[in-house]
């Protein structure tokens, strides 16, 4: 089966509250980053103007491990991740904004990030120089180069590998992003 993906946006987020960002694509304007919305009502106002295109966005799945309730402080941390995530989740659903998760492993993978032995600093930074050489036109910071490297991974499967997003999508999604 040959799909055709038809989509004028794609939207990268990294949902982290003090260093998550918004990265947004589309062929005919620079590409946008912006710090991760404060509250829903900033998230909602944000992407509110992309419901009317078509746009897709890849969210950095976010996930909560057992040892992460060990420490107080880090578990109200995680908690506080976990419900901006699921706020995200949220908005898209009731914009009728198509979306697909990604675990931050699967998307490193994917773009031949992954290298064993680093301080997430040193990641960090390794991914920022990644991403300014892909969108060059962008000033990239610490914050931001995940949502842009959330936005090459939706470039380079749109183009090479449809069948990866379409298996990812739900069912309503891709029968509003993709014909034969």
């Amino acid at each position: 089966m040959k799909l055709s993906l038809t989509c004028d946006v794609i939207i990268g987020i990294d949902p982290g509250l003090s260093n998550g960002g918004i990265a947004i694509y589309s062929p005919n304007r620079k590409t946008e980053t912006l710090k991760m919305a404060r509250t829903t009502k900033e998230l909602w106002e944000l992407l509110f103007p992309y419901s009317k295109e078509k746009t897709f966005v890849i969210l950095e799945k976010v996930n909560s491990f057992r040892d992460d309730t060990d420490i107080p402080g880090k578990r109200f941390g995680i908690e506080k991740l976990v419900l901006n995530y699921e706020a995200i989740k949220n908005v898209l659903e009731l914009l009728d904004i198509p979306y697909l998760l990604v675990h931050p492993a699967s998307w490193q993978k994917e773009l031949f990030l992954v290298k064993k032995g680093e301080d997430k600093l040193e990641r960090k930074k390794r991914f920022k120089t990644v991403a300014q050489g892909k969108f060059k036109e962008t000033k990239v910071t610490l914050w931001n180069a995940d949502a842009l490297l959330l936005v090459l991974l939706g470039k380079l499967k749109k183009r090479s590998d449809p069948l990866w997003i379409y298996t990812r999508l739900p069912q309503k999604a891709r029968t509003q992003l993709f014909h034969n």
